[in-house]
């Protein structure tokens, strides 16, 4: 009996496949040919093939997530902090050629209008990570005492998804370079206290 794959291969797998083709193109027997097995073998670890695509992209935004995390564990001053998420979270995705693919072919995955189920504990995470690093400003005395923690780390997430869809969703590579800055500056100078 053949020893059971690890799934992270399985889900690096798949994003690659649905990366390349897009969903409909895709059939499990493109995923399970890559990762030389059958498709009934496949079947051993997802359902079908829309439970294989959500749990690959669920799987390719905790592994940007983790990324994140890791880029601003060892930052002590909360206001560099926000920025080294924001800037790390924009340079992932530019080194990420499948999830970056996977974004700009489905708008379900981070628009703000279509807030799917499907995803909302890696939002919920992302959101949360963002609420720890303002509260710890507010600490820290970098960011406003009055500040709506919950409220902002809302806004804050929103506008990412926002300046992701318009980068990578639309097509407009400029816009990180032409606008990055100017967003950072807009957001800290509406946090920081005077």
């Amino acid at each position: 009996m053949k020893r059971k794959l690890d799934e992270n291969i399985i889900y690096e797998a798949a994003l690659k496949n649905f990366a390349r083709y897009g969903y409909r193109k895709t059939s499990l027997d493109d995923i399970a040919s890559e990762l030389e097995m059958t498709k009934g073998n496949l079947y051993r670890y997802s359902n079908n093939k829309q439970s294989l695509y959500q749990e690959c992209i669920r799987y390719a935004l905790y592994q940007w997530l983790e990324h994140v995390r890791a880029a601003v564990a060892d930052v002590a001053d909360h206001e560099q902090k926000l920025i080294t998420m924001c800037e790390t979270a924009l340079v992932y995705l530019k080194g990420n050629s499948p999830l970056m693919e996977m974004l700009s072919k489905d708008d379900k995955i981070m628009s703000p209008m279509i807030q799917s189920d499907i995803y909302i504990d890696v939002y919920e995470d992302s959101r949360i990570m963002i609420a720890e690093i303002i509260s710890g400003g507010v600490e820290e005395g970098v960011f406003r005492e009055e500040l709506k923690v919950e409220e902002i780390s809302e806004i804050i997430y929103t506008i990412y998804q926002v300046f992701l869809m318009m980068a990578y969703r639309q097509g407009k590579s400029r816009y990180v370079s032409d606008f990055y800055a100017s967003t950072i500056q807009l957001l800290l100078n509406g946090i920081k206290t005077k």
